[in-house]
């Protein structure tokens, strides 16, 4: 077991090391400079001693590494909400914390969304059938088709439809 003074010295030790973390300047909130329907140009002031920057989409994924305070991000789809952040690099392998949010709309029309894939009956009897199928994607909710007339909507992943003709053939469609 460790004795006080080596507790000590390992406690001073960690609050060193982690005291450097928390001292480091983190860059300020980026501002838009340019958008369009795929990309989206913003800049941050200079942080002091900085070497570079990470820019950061949705907050944990990287996106890029620069040495400018100026990135555009590239390949974005129009009409989404994105949100990008940069933390600072500093000699000896040093990061800031991350900056304040960034969130900016892309203009135009969204792209549309994919069809539900996987659908199934997942039971029936002589007057329902339930249907199941996988999500899509940024769907909230999902149109029920039977025979090329929508039977109703769910934000579900599945969907049971009622007061059906025994010994009766149907042919069914999800669109989310």
């Amino acid at each position: 077991t460790k004795d006080g003074y080596q507790m000590q010295a390992v406690y001073a030790m960690l609050l060193q090391l982690t005291s450097n973390f928390s001292d480091l300047p983190v860059p300020e909130q980026p501002t838009i400079e340019a958008i369009t329907n795929t990309s989206v140009t913003f800049s941050w002031p200079a942080t002091e001693d900085a070497t570079g920057y990470n820019v950061w989409q949705s907050g944990s994924l990287l996106i890029g590494t620069t040495e400018d305070t100026s990135f555009t991000a590239e390949g974005l789809a129009p009409g989404t909400t994105y949100s990008f952040s940069v933390s600072a690099l500093f000699s000896l392998d040093e990061e800031s914390a991350a900056s304040e949010a960034l969130v900016v709309t892309t203009p135009g029309t969204p792209p549309p969304l994919a069809a539900p894939t996987d659908l199934q009956v997942t039971s029936t009897n002589s007057y329902s059938v339930s249907l199941g199928w996988s999500p899509v994607t940024g769907a909230e909710a999902y149109e029920v088709y039977r025979n090329g007339a929508m039977v109703g909507a769910t934000s579900d992943t599945f969907y049971t439809d009622k007061g059906l003709e025994p010994a009766t053939t149907y042919h069914y469609q999800v669109a989310a």
